[in-house]
């Protein structure tokens, strides 16, 4: 079963005992919960070059970062923060990754050769 099934089966199941269950119930929580976890589990998996938005969020945490196409000079990095006009993603250890999303890509993992998004 793939993640995408998996959710589907969640929600086909939450839809299921909402004829039986109070609004409020528990067991609904949960399957929003599982449907959330899944979710976050699909984003990891796809491991897609990450958005401002979410590096906005990821203060602390570690990221791999490279150059498009130039995997040999990725590394881990802890996110610092991002500049306000998302140009600059600002990395522990005075390390800033100027003209993000052109220049220099972050990810939840170290890409694959056939992930590599060298654009």
């Amino acid at each position: 079963m793939t993640v995408e099934e998996a959710i589907t089966t969640a929600l086909n199941i939450k839809t299921f005992l909402s004829f039986f269950v109070e609004p409020e119930s528990k067991d609904l929580t949960a399957m929003d919960m599982a449907v959330a976890a899944l979710r976050v589990q699909l984003e990891d998996e796809k491991n897609e070059p990450l958005s401002v938005e979410v590096l906005r969020t990821m203060v602390g945490l570690p990221v791999w970062v490279q150059s498009p196409g130039v995997p040999e000079y990725g590394r881990w990095e802890i996110v610092e923060g991002v500049s306000e006009d998302g140009e600059a993603l600002f990395l522990k250890n005075d390390f800033t990754c100027h003209e993000y999303g052109r220049v220099w890509l972050a990810y939840r993992r170290p890409p694959e050769k056939e992930e590599s998004h060298g654009y």
